[in-house]
C-alpha cells in the first residue's frame, strides 16, 4: 500500500479526533486574541442580525449606549462598545446586495465568520447586554443561554416574551435615533452566565453591572416635554 493510501486510510479513521482537537485549537487562538487585543470599556452590548451597521452609526449607537453606562473602571468616562454581528439568510444578502452593499464587506464566508463569533460568545460571556434579530433569539433560546428577565428584575410590561422585550417599544431607543438602524423586530435579551464562568469575580460583577444597566435601559423614561413622530425625538415648543 502507497503512503497516500495509508495516509488517507489514516485521515479518515481519526478525522472526528483531528476537527474536535482543530475546534479547541481554534477556539483557544480566538479567545487568547480577544484577551491579548480587548480594549476598556464599562458597558457592551452584542448585537445579531440582518442589519449593516456603518461605522458612523455604530459611533452613535455607542454614544447613546454609554449614556447610561456607569463609570466602572473610574476614568471618568461612560463608554459603551457595540458589537454587530452582521448574520442575514440568503434573501436578506440578496437584497443587501439590491441596496448596494459590496460583496466584499458582506458574503457567505463573512456571514460564518460572524455565527461562529455568535456561539463563541455563548462559552466566552464577553456580551450580556444582547440585541437580536428573532432568528437569533430562537437559536439562543434552544441552547438555553437566555436569562428570564424577570429573574433579573427587569419589569418591562410589553414584552416579547419571558426573555425578551422589543427594542421599538423602549423609551430609550424611541428618544434616541440611532437605533433607527436597526430592525424594526430586534429583541433585547440577557445571556445567562454560562457554567465555566460561574465562579469566576470579574465576570460575575461584569454580569452585575450589564444587570444594572439593562434596567436602566428599560426603566427609562422620556423627558417632559419631548414629543416622538415618525421615529424622531424632539424638544415639544409652542408655536410662536
Amino acid at each position: 500500500m502507497e503512503a497516500k493510501e495509508k495516509a488517507l486510510l489514516w485521515l479518515g479513521h481519526y478525522k472526528w479526533y483531528i476537527l474536535i482537537i482543530l475546534f479547541f485549537v481554534v477556539f483557544i487562538t480566538i479567545m487568547t486574541a480577544q484577551m491579548c487585543t480587548r480594549e476598556e470599556y464599562d458597558i457592551s452590548v452584542m448585537y445579531a442580525g440582518p442589519a449593516v451597521v456603518a461605522d458612523s452609526q455604530n459611533a452613535a449607537l455607542e454614544d447613546a449606549l454609554g449614556r447610561l453606562a456607569s463609570d466602572t473602571d473610574g476614568d471618568g468616562k461612560s463608554e459603551a462598545v457595540f458589537y454587530d454581528l452582521i448574520i442575514m439568510t440568503e434573501d436578506e444578502l440578496k437584497k443587501a446586495y439590491d441596496k448596494g452593499h459590496s460583496t466584499s464587506a458582506i458574503n457567505a464566508v463573512s456571514i460564518q465568520d460572524a455565527k461562529d463569533a455568535f456561539q463563541l460568545n455563548i462559552l466566552s460571556d464577553d456580551h450580556f447586554v444582547l440585541m437580536l434579530s428573532p432568528e437569533r433569539y430562537e437559536v439562543m433560546l434552544e441552547n438555553g443561554a437566555l436569562e428570564k428577565l424577570s429573574d433579573i428584575g427587569v419589569t418591562a410590561q410589553d414584552r416579547y416574551s419571558e426573555y425578551a422585550v422589543r427594542l421599538r417599544d423602549l423609551d430609550f431607543v424611541k428618544f434616541y435615533t440611532a437605533f433607527s438602524v436597526l430592525p424594526e423586530d430586534t429583541l433585547l435579551c440577557f445571556k445567562r452566565i454560562s457554567d465555566v464562568n460561574a465562579d469566576k469575580k470579574k465576570v460575575l460583577e461584569r454580569r452585575e453591572n450589564a444587570i444594572e444597566y439593562i434596567r436602566s435601559l428599560t426603566e427609562y423614561r422620556l423627558p417632559e416635554g419631548v414629543i416622538i413622530a415618525d421615529g424622531t425625538a424632539w424638544e415639544g415648543r409652542e408655536e410662536q
